[in-house]
């Protein structure tokens, strides 16, 4: 797929999460590239339709964020929720809308860019 699925990355970050957050990690690690899925679905995924706050909590605990794209999850409503504490709510937009952009553009950029990953 192009994207580092998260239950191959090995790291001290990775293997001593909780076993939630493990899960809740490796779920979002299926949602692609310009996608996005709710903490209600994500916890719905989980097995615990109720658990949109325990969903909040491990992607606030998340310690690799650039690789875990913890971005992805929004509300319900559609609204971003609160990244990085509120304060990096502006850079999840503009993550969102960047990939956004480039997946419907993917064929024109495929070639400029070459890391791009594949659907």
């Amino acid at each position: 797929s192009g994207e580092l699925a998260v239950n191959h990355l090995n790291t001290v970050f990775y293997s001593s999460a909780t076993f939630t957050c493990r899960v809740l990690w490796t779920l979002l690690s299926n949602v692609k590239f310009g996608e996005t899925t709710s903490y209600k679905q994500l916890a719905a995924q989980a097995g615990n339709y109720k658990a949109v706050r325990a969903v909040g909590g491990a992607m606030r605990s998340n310690p690799v964020p650039i690789i875990v794209p913890c971005h992805r999850v929004i509300c319900n409503d559609g609204q971003i929720g609160n990244y990085m504490g509120g304060k990096g709510n502006h850079l999840k937009q503009w993550l969102l809308t960047h990939e956004k952009l480039l997946k419907e553009r993917r064929e024109t950029f495929q070639g400029l860019c070459p890391i791009l990953p594949h659907s």
